[in-house]
């Protein structure tokens, strides 16, 4: 979406916004992000509604920079003059947008940069962490991201995206004990974190308790019913479980979700499952 604003495909920027959003109800940069391009298409009035989800967004995860960012957006689409002063002062607003823009466009080792730069300048904001957490994690620097995660969650105590963040490398780490304390904090600031849920179940399924894992998951779906990774651990759960029925219609769920959104690999995993399983009903129906 940030290139295609900044080739000016506007239509293309307001759909993967909107995929971004309904990919993740919380993305509370999506929809501010979705409430400029708004703004500046002159739909002040729905332009006014992202923001304001944006900013409550903002308050409960405890980031007050966004939270002023969304609410100037918030009066500019109704019109009133007034301007919170940005906490940031114009260089640093120039290197994180800097940061971000490297950060879009792929180029990681320029984004951290700006963002090693902008640490410097603002030591003190959580915001900058989290964000340089992010650049490392797709730059493949797993540990200085867990690093930093940790730091902005120490920085903001109310942030369960640096939580969730921070869970994510110690599951890939072998470490789901250390995840699961983490997603559990993000969840007391956050109970309706679909990703946080998924997570949870994937781990709990690791760990041999399909019942949780089922819970987890489902309530992870009910949150956001548009992840097939939710419906694939679910179905593998089930299937743990016996319950093969539940396993089968899980599976068929999943492989929709991922043909729809062209996700190759998750459909190469359901194929090998939805096989192994009716391996498994076909061995029984013939040892009976």
């Amino acid at each position: 979406a940030a290139l295609n604003m900044q080739n000016k495909n506007y239509k293309a920027a307001y759909e993967d916004y909107s995929k971004a959003i309904e990919a993740d109800k919380n993305n509370a940069s999506a929809l501010l992000n979705r409430a400029k391009l708004l703004s500046s298409m002159g739909n002040s009035k729905a332009a006014a509604a992202d923001a304001d989800a944006a900013k409550a967004l903002y308050e409960q995860q405890g980031n007050k920079e966004g939270a002023i960012q969304a609410e100037n957006i918030s009066n500019l689409a109704r019109g009133v003059s007034t301007q919170k002063r940005s906490v940031r002062d114009g260089i640093s607003e120039a290197l994180f947008k800097d940061a971000s823009n490297a950060y879009a466009s792929g180029n990681y080792q320029e984004s951290l940069n700006k963002f090693n730069e902008l640490a410097q300048r603002q030591p003190d904001v959580p915001e900058v962490y989290y964000n340089r957490a992010i650049v490392n994690a797709a730059a493949g620097n797993k540990e200085a991201a867990l690093k930093d995660y940790r730091q902005a969650s120490a920085m903001n105590p109310n942030l369960p995206d640096a939580r969730i963040g921070a869970a994510s490398i110690l599951m890939e780490q072998g470490k789901g004990e250390e995840a699961i304390k983490e997603i559990n904090a993000a969840l007391e600031i956050n109970p309706n974190i679909a990703s946080a849920y998924k997570m949870r179940g994937m781990q709990t399924l690791q760990n041999g308790d399909a019942q949780k894992a089922v819970e987890d998951l489902s309530k992870a779906i009910e949150l956001d019913n548009k992840d097939g990774a939710s419906y694939f651990s679910r179905a593998l759960s089930y299937a743990q479980q016996g319950n093969f029925d539940k396993a089968r219609e899980d599976f068929a769920n999943a492989n929709a979700l991922a043909a729809e959104q062209g996700n190759q690999e998750l459909l190469n995993e359901v194929a090998k499952y939805q096989k192994m399983l009716e391996d498994v009903v076909t061995q029984q129906a013939q040892q009976a």
